[in-house]
């Protein structure tokens, strides 16, 4: 059986699936954010959104302790990711990833779950190191928090008061992580086969608040 955690989360799925048959793939959800729930679609509005946009200067620019940079377009960012995206389809590294997510699968093996949580989570968890690899294990239950929390916000679309400071400081230990790992890769001069190495060489021009973020 379910416990009710998992209960609620199937009827939260389901509601928002009912949404999206009814009413369509665009949706006004708590808080007036839209969501979009049709790949191709999403992929337009993440192409216009991003169009001349600039990456967004950190408090420490902002406050002028540091000399001001150049602008970098997001389309910059972008192209540098869908290089790597390329680089990182290789055999090897999802050999790696089918293995990680297998092992997941099995631990659960034989335990009543929501598939649906299962899966998500086989994932999300397997993706990992390819977003950003080398991180211990304290670095590695922070950003499974941050991936939980944002998980719930998808389904529940709406988080109660009482739980927005523990969710502000699983966001500070993610944060706090990845940068660590950033810093660590450069004074090593270590170069990893992961989404952020095609970011660390941005540290110079926009920080490492930007990359990290």
């Amino acid at each position: 059986m379910a416990n009710d955690s998992q209960t609620n989360a199937l009827i939260s799925a389901d509601t928002l699936m009912e949404r999206v048959r009814t009413e369509g793939p665009v949706l006004t959800l708590h808080g007036g954010v839209i969501g979009v729930y049709a790949p191709d679609l999403a992929m337009k509005v993440d192409k216009a959104n991003s169009e001349g946009l600039k990456v967004a200067e950190s408090l420490v620019d902002l406050f002028g302790i540091r000399k001001a940079r150049d602008p970098v377009d997001w389309r910059e960012v972008r192209s540098l990711l869908t290089e790597q995206s390329g680089k990182l389809t290789n055999s090897d590294v999802l050999r790696s990833l089918y293995r990680r997510m297998s092992e997941h699968l099995d631990e659960h093996a034989g335990v009543d779950c929501d598939a649906t949580n299962l899966t998500w989570q086989a994932v999300s968890r397997g993706l990992i190191p390819v977003a950003i690899d080398g991180l211990d294990a304290n670095g590695v239950r922070a950003v499974i928090a941050r991936q939980e929390l944002r998980f719930w916000i998808q389904l529940k679309q709406r988080i109660p008061f009482w739980r927005r400071l523990p969710d502000f400081l699983r966001a500070r230990a993610e944060t706090r992580a990845i940068r660590k790992n950033i810093r660590d890769r450069i004074a090593a001069g270590e170069v990893r086969d992961d989404f952020v190495q095609c970011l660390v060489g941005l540290v110079d021009r926009i920080g490492i608040d930007r990359v990290t973020y």
